[in-house]
């Protein structure tokens, strides 16, 4: 159960990491500063600096799906193929 536990945590905070680098790459395609994005969106500079370092909590996690939506990507959760 502890394994399971831990593992599952790893996976997550890789999950937001990497959730992060996407925001952070979908930003650049869209050549927007994070000061634009905060006036553009109305959320604060230090929580889009946070969502790019994938070290937000867990109930801002909509917020991360709609910043996606905003530049214009859809975030599409698929299972990991077996083996990798």
């Amino acid at each position: 159960m502890i394994t399971r536990s831990t593992n599952f945590r790893q996976h997550y905070k890789d999950f937001k990491k990497d959730l992060g680098h996407l925001l952070h790459e979908c930003r650049l395609k869209n050549n927007k500063t994070l000061s634009q994005v905060a006036n553009e969106t109305g959320w604060q500079l230090g929580s889009l600096e946070r969502m790019e370092m994938g070290k937000l909590p867990t109930d801002f996690l909509w917020k991360v799906i709609r910043l996606a939506r905003f530049y214009g990507y859809r975030i599409k959760v698929v299972p990991e193929e077996k083996g990798q």
